[in-house]
């Protein structure tokens, strides 16, 4: 009975956890563009570029939030993460600019974890 009890409640977990990997969400404003137009922003002829300021904020944003959330500074040198974004972007056209930043977050974890 303990032996079936234990099996049951492993199955259950196992699919909790399953389900949750799995969720979905949906993402608005400037975290869902498309890399290709990331990059287009950063094609700078000149003047201010107040489209890819918009973008910066965004990036700048989400990993404050990440470090605020985690209670876990996370420092960031700027003059080297947008052109993180740039050379992710440029390799993932039809991904997102939340997809880079994720993949950002995941490389400046790994800097502050060394």
């Amino acid at each position: 009975m303990l032996r079936t009890l234990v099996v049951v409640l492993g199955l259950i977990l196992a699919s909790g956890e399953s389900q949750a990997q799995q969720a979905e969400f949906k993402i608005s404003g400037h975290g869902s563009r498309p890399c290709s137009e990331i990059l287009k922003s950063f094609d700078n002829k000149g003047g201010v570029n107040f489209r890819k300021l918009q973008y910066i904020s965004w990036v700048h944003g989400f990993i404050t939030s990440y470090s605020y959330q985690k209670n876990s500074p996370i420092d960031t040198d700027w003059n080297h993460a947008m052109p993180f974004i740039g050379l992710y972007c440029n390799k993932h056209k039809n991904e997102t600019l939340l997809d880079a930043s994720t993949q950002l977050l995941n490389h400046l974890l790994k800097s502050k974890n060394k």
